[in-house]
């Protein structure tokens, strides 16, 4: 399933985007969370998740995670990773069929460009698709651009998440969202 907005291509990932992933994905955390922490406890978290090894692992573990690149035509300015994992759904969810958007950035050039948007909708879409029931992530408490983004979107906060970055911990926002059918 490819998805086109206003000059937007959202693709599956393949294992040839490994490496395209960890740029991408160690270029927007950097822009998102430096100076919010260590210098150190940053590059440590870079080194350990964002890694092509480590990206290309999770891309080979289909359909328990995957991920969507949205690409200008010049070059990719966001992705989103899903995971359906019921070792890391929340308990209030055990029951239901979950799908947990586990990473969603955008480059800041192109903030404010409804690419976010576009990446949460072809979620879930594909969720509906799948007979997922809820979508679900988590989100540093602090972001509250983030918190407001997804809010805008109908998720409501439900509980709270530690979040191990280096040698600090932080508490994130669980939020969740129903799924219509």
């Amino acid at each position: 399933m490819t998805m086109t907005k206003s000059s937007i291509k959202i693709r599956i990932a393949t294992l040839e985007d490994a490496a395209l992933l960890a740029g991408l994905s160690a270029s927007t955390f950097i822009e998102t969370y430096w100076g919010t922490d260590t210098e150190e406890n940053i590059l440590q978290h870079i080194d350990a998740y964002f890694n092509e090894t480590q990206i290309r692992e999770e891309i080979a573990n289909l359909p328990t995670e995957q991920y969507y690149i949205a690409e200008t035509d010049t070059e990719a300015v966001g992705y989103i990773k899903v995971r359906n994992d019921s070792v890391l759904k929340p308990d209030y969810l055990q029951t239901k069929e979950a799908l947990e958007i586990a990473r969603l950035y955008v480059k800041k050039s192109h903030h404010g460009q409804k690419i976010g948007l576009a990446l949460l909708q072809y979620t879930e879409k594909y969720a509906e698709q799948e007979g997922f029931e809820v979508l679900w992530l988590c989100v540093w408490k602090e972001n509250a651009k983030a918190l407001l983004f997804y809010q805008n979107y109908g998720f409501g906060l439900t509980g709270e998440y530690l979040f191990q970055l280096g040698t600090s911990t932080y508490i994130d926002w669980a939020m969740s969202k129903k799924i219509s059918f």
